[in-house]
């Protein structure tokens, strides 16, 4: 019999997936947001009348409940997107804003340009004097320069934005949705961008100390290592790194250490928590100081939503040590993610955002009977293969879903890799704290750190180039998806074996027999371009790209 805390944990996480499975639904099905409201008033009554007959019943009707919470909340955000004036986009505009992130940089006839994204305050048509109050947020591609926080007014050619359909790991169409996204919009000429205001408050601050940050890795580990750093700690640098080194991290499945997740926020944690404790820091002010610092961190990192995630549970995990309470990871899990949800419904389709969530779950659930499974093996290297095999569990159909092939050293790399990398987070992380009081220690740490950070990026080159590196499989059908959760299921889950024994053969066998047989078809996403591969069951392949200029 499962125990009661387990079941409590499964009771959080199948509310999120039933509020998860509802944003699902509304996205396919687009029914009117009055329509999603009243079976939430039916599943509510229903969960009002199921309580008379008692706990079963009640439980029964809270599952439709998050079904059709998440579902009115994607509809309401899916009405507000519509309500945009995309009847603008293809003029010539006049627009008004502050840019709140940079996308990158390319180098074109006109120069170095750059692609930001601008929360629109104001547009107006360039034959038209009156300004129209703008909402949501543009694409803009200017001569490079401008810094996140600045105000622009720039006057070019808008465009409405395009898809071409190719499902994949990159979701553009709900991505622009999460972000507000709705215009594309192009200044060709320096002189058609104009600053009228510099970052200023809380987000000049935050650039200016990230970029101190950066200028001191920079000078300290040279050009070689220290956009690593700075990828390793807050993200993002990517187009400042080598592109060999993205495809070994990729290749080895450590490609997650380069951008902000939970291991990131719980390795921050054990750092304040040393550094409070040696002050002498307990209970109250020990939390203020973690959830202050918690909350910077976010914000250095862009409050990416695996960060955002990962600093909520890492807040409720400081909170339960200064309220003496039993901290759940999986309640905390089931918190974060449904918060998130509720407040950016279109989360759920983002990538990033499926496997930080699997990957968390996987090690709530299953950490604990991996280590005893492998616990004949010492206590360190126990560890740290059953955190990685518990974060894969879930993982698996997503990845090849997504990738279409698995990562064989991915064990290999977490156990012999990615220590030494957290061992350089952790210096680099306290090198950072460091840098806001004694600048030469702070140097000093860094310049430790050095040889570690070099030797972990030439082990992990080494294990991507071992032969066989890849497990190609191609995408998975949803027999497939089904097979591997029963798998899981049966394998993890004693009590359910006799009751999952059969519908797991039966998909087993369905997803064989559905499974696509000779040469398989790939469309890769060009834009407006068209490349279609066909790749043969010899492995030989021919190729076609169709420009379109």
């Amino acid at each position: 019999m499962i125990l009661p805390a387990l079941r409590l944990i499964w009771l959080s996480l199948s509310l999120v997936l039933a509020l998860s499975a509802g944003i699902a639904a509304a996205d396919s099905l687009s029914l009117p947001l009055p329509w999603w409201g009243a079976f939430f008033l039916l599943a509510l009554l229903g969960m009002g009348l199921g309580a008379r007959y008692g706990r079963k019943a009640f439980f029964f009707f809270l599952i439709p409940v998050f079904f059709c919470l998440g579902a009115g909340r994607l509809q309401l955000a899916s009405d507000s997107y519509d309500a945009l004036p995309h009847q603008a986009a293809g003029a010539d505009l006049v627009v008004t804003g502050t840019v709140s992130e940079k996308r990158g940089t390319f180098t074109s006839e006109e120069g170095p340009m750059g692609r930001y994204v601008l929360d629109i305050a104001s547009y107006a048509y360039g034959d038209e004097p009156q300004l129209s109050s703008g909402a949501g947020k543009a694409y803009v591609t200017v001569p490079d320069g401008p810094a996140v926080g600045e105000t622009l007014q720039i006057t070019g050619q808008s465009r409405p934005l395009t898809y071409y359909k190719n499902d994949g790991m990159y979701d553009a169409r709900r991505r622009d949705r999460e972000k507000n996204v709705w215009l594309r919009l192009f200044a060709k000429e320096g002189r058609d961008v104009r600053r009228l205001a510099e970052p200023t408050g809380i987000r000049a601050f935050l650039q200016d100390l990230r970029k101190a940050l950066t200028r001191r890795y920079d000078a300290v580990l040279g050009a070689d290592y220290g956009p690593v750093l700075s990828s390793l700690l807050f993200g993002g640098h990517y187009d400042e790194l080598p592109p060999g080194l993205i495809e070994s991290f990729s290749t080895t499945g450590l490609i997650h250490i380069l951008s902000v997740s939970g291991s990131h926020v719980a390795l921050l944690l054990a750092v304040l928590q040393v550094i409070g404790r040696a002050f002498g820091l307990r209970g109250t002010p020990l939390f203020i100081l973690s959830a202050a610092f918690l909350l910077l961190y976010s914000a250095l990192a862009d409050f990416t939503s695996p960060v955002v995630r990962a600093s909520i549970m890492g807040s409720l995990s400081a909170f339960s040590l200064t309220a003496r309470r039993d901290y759940t990871a999986g309640h905390a899990l089931a918190l974060a993610v449904a918060a998130m949800l509720l407040y950016s419904p279109y989360l759920f389709f983002d990538l990033s955002f499926r496997l930080s969530c699997s990957a968390s779950a996987g090690i709530v659930l299953f950490y604990k009977r991996i280590a005893r499974g492998l616990s004949v093996l010492p206590e360190f290297l126990r560890n740290c293969l059953s955190v990685s095999l518990a974060a894969q569990v879930l993982v698996v159909p997503i990845l090849f879903s997504a990738f279409f092939s698995f990562p064989v050293y991915s064990l290999l790399a977490n156990a012999v890799v990615a220590p030494v990398l957290d061992g350089v987070m952790v210096l680099g992380l306290g090198a950072s704290v460091l840098s806001l009081f004694y600048g030469a220690g702070a140097d000093l740490v860094l310049w430790g750190l050095k040889p570690f950070l070099a030797l972990a990026l030439k082990g992990n080159a080494f294990i991507a180039a071992l032969p066989g590196s890849r497990l190609w499989a191609g995408q998975p059908s949803l027999w497939a998806w089904l097979a591997w959760y029963l798998l899981v299921a049966v394998v993890f889950f004693r009590p359910l074996r006799q009751k999952l024994f059969l519908p797991l053969l039966i998909s087993l066998a369905v997803s064989f027999m559905v499974r696509p047989s000779g040469p398989g078809v790939l469309i890769f996403d060009a834009g407006r371009d068209q490349a279609t591969a066909i790749i043969y069951e010899d492995r030989s392949a021919d190729l076609w790209y169709n420009k379109s200029r």
